[in-house]
């Protein structure tokens, strides 16, 4: 390891490997820095799009334990009310796939590229040479080590260093905790279930996911409560499918669900994925957007170099162009449908489900504007719902 490289990124989650990946194909000295031994250790329920599998350069092969979902079961507090969406109304491929492998592979190819890897390492705080950010102090094996570099991409999450530049406290972070269990019996183990109320997940929703021979991730994601007295009674309750399940690995996690932040650029440095937003709000979807995000930072930095402009004015148009693409649209749209329906209880729920059709939930996942609009309106109709939007 050098003490120099054009591109450094910090966080090798989905943005920062598929960053790391597309840099280094560009012929740019790029230098990846993972605080952790391996890689995808927060709670995850490990769904991913064809978007982001497209971003990344990954095919949903074995390699990555790739599971095709066919639809999603929709519940909300009473159960009778349940819904089902194909996979193919939302006009996106589906897969539950295995993150760590995802990120490995992802990382070997930027490794072929021509990237460099630093594992175990915390960066602790960013330099600035007075005209822009230029380089990382990083603490490894019990020294502190100085590199530099022309542009730097945080990539590391909520508690990472790029909270030197986002202001957390006025952000929405929801605490997470999932189960990967075997013996779960599904009526359908290629559909996805999500679980909504407070009955199950306080501001927030209840997931299983499959991923295969009865294996699935089951976790939640929730606000002012125990997840795990949650998640435990969950599982009691519902011997049909966990009678004889075992947990076979535990994570747990915070999500950001507040939306893209407003000003994540400066002079030589971008903040990109989870620790700048990328996650839709609604679904909490979060493998996806970050890997966009990484791939058009990628092709942003790739412009700067070509310019020779590194400044913040150039490297805004990272900003601009995700906000364009699908996924920023699905996050506007996820955040604005989050605000409004957290302000529901479990009856408003079960009544939002008595009055929507399939398409409308489809419209909200995938960022529709009008037809976001046009679902609320249907529920303005109803009394106690009107009164809590205004």
């Amino acid at each position: 390891m050098d003490d120099f490289y054009d591109v450094i990124i910090v966080g090798g989650g989905p943005g920062g490997a598929t960053a790391t990946k597309w840099v280094a194909s560009y012929g740019i000295r790029t230098l990846l820095i993972e605080r952790n031994n391996d890689f995808a250790v927060k709670a995850c329920a490990e769904g991913v799009t064809e978007l982001g599998l497209e971003a990344m350069g990954v095919s949903p092969s074995e390699k990555i334990q790739a599971f095709k979902i066919n639809g999603a079961w929709l519940y909300p507090p009473e159960l009778s009310e349940s819904m089902y969406i194909p996979i193919e109304r939302i006009g996106l491929a589906g897969y539950i796939v295995d993150k760590r492998l995802l990120l490995r592979q992802i990382v070997s190819d930027a490794i072929k590229a021509g990237a460099e890897v630093l594992m175990n390492a915390n960066v602790i705080d960013i330099l600035n040479d007075g005209r822009k950010f230029s380089g990382v102090v990083v603490s490894h094996d019990g020294e502190y080590i100085k590199i530099y570099g022309r542009v730097i991409l945080l990539c590391d999450g909520v508690t990472g260093i790029s909270k030197m530049f986002i202001n957390r406290s006025s952000r929405t972070l929801e605490p997470a905790l999932q189960y990967t269990m075997s013996n779960v019996l599904l009526d359908n183990d290629h559909d996805i279930y999500i679980f909504f109320g407070r009955k199950y997940a306080p501001l927030g929703y209840l997931w299983i996911f499959p991923k295969g021979n009865n294996i699935a991730n089951v976790g939640l994601g929730a606000r002012g409560v125990d997840l795990r007295v949650l998640l435990n009674r969950f599982i009691a309750q519902n011997p049909n499918m966990f009678r004889n399940s075992k947990v076979i690995k535990v994570n747990a996690g915070v999500i950001d669900l507040s939306g893209l932040v407003e000003d994540p650029v400066r002079d030589g440095l971008i903040v990109c994925g989870e620790a700048a937003g990328h996650v839709v709000p609604i679904t909490g979807e979060g493998i996806g957007p970050s890997a966009v995000a990484g791939r058009i930072a990628s092709e942003i930095i790739k412009e700067a170099f070509e310019s020779n402009d590194f400044s913040k004015k150039f490297l805004s148009k990272y900003v601009e162009r995700f906000r364009s693409h699908r996924y920023g649209k699905m996050i506007e749209i996820g955040l604005k449908a989050r605000i409004f329906f957290e302000r529901l209880d479990d009856k408003d729920l079960n009544d939002v489900f008595k009055t929507f059709d399939s398409q409308d939930f489809i419209n909200i996942f995938n960022g529709n504007k009008i037809g976001y609009l046009h679902a609320v309106m249907k529920l303005l109709k109803i009394p106690n719902i009107m009164l809590k939007a205004t």
